[in-house]
């Protein structure tokens, strides 16, 4: 009994994981190091920049003990056809996998995101993957048409700005936020009901 309620949450789990509709966006990106809040504009030209491969730090394409800002922008479109597929149509997800050290996350020249530290400033040390969820009637999202999506990043030391192996824009998923723990017990109660914690 306990292995076939496991089995069925677990297929339901990837039932609804294969429900939601997601595109990566881990190609495409250019850099910059330093500061300018006219990078986040859509009509910034940023031909001048590099481009960079989110698989690895900045340190290890060419920016060698820079510390500081860096800013990456990626023009994308963003399809309707994500919100209509989806289950939840409310919002947008937005994972970044990971941030070196914090970001404030802009599409087409507005700020939608940012993770702050302690004290809800960028130059705090907040390493990590994010996942940001933008509303989907946000007049920021440009449905079926060129977006700029521009991240501002502060490197407190080390290795710095954007990297990992998931980076994906796509609707809020039901089971997004859902963990089943595999390691806990299942618990026996009255009736022959069985509980899992999830």
């Amino acid at each position: 009994m306990k292995k076939i309620l496991l089995l069925t949450c677990l297929a339901a789990a990837r039932t609804f994981k294969a429900s939601a509709q997601q595109i990566a966006i881990d190609k495409g990106w250019k850099f910059s190091i330093g500061d300018s809040m006219d990078w986040a504009a859509p009509g910034f030209d940023d031909s001048g920049w590099k481009p960079i491969n989110l698989a690895h730090d900045w340190e290890s394409q060419g920016y060698k003990g820079v510390d500081g800002f860096g800013w990456y922008r990626l023009h994308l479109t963003i399809p309707s056809s994500l919100k209509e597929k989806a289950f939840l149509k409310d919002s947008l997800s937005l994972v970044l996998n990971d941030v070196d050290d914090n970001d404030e996350v802009y599409l087409n020249g507005q700020l939608v995101a940012k993770y702050g530290g302690q004290k809800g400033t960028i130059k705090d040390g907040n390493y990590g993957p994010r996942r940001y969820s933008i509303a989907a009637n946000n007049p920021a999202i440009h449905w079926d048409k060129d977006n700029v999506l521009a991240i501002r990043i502060f490197d407190t030391g080390g290795s710095g700005g954007l990297y990992g192996d998931k980076f994906t824009i796509g609707m809020v998923g039901l089971m997004d936020s859902v963990v089943i723990n595999t390691d806990g017990a299942f618990v026996f109660g009255e009736n022959n009901s069985l509980s899992k914690t999830i």
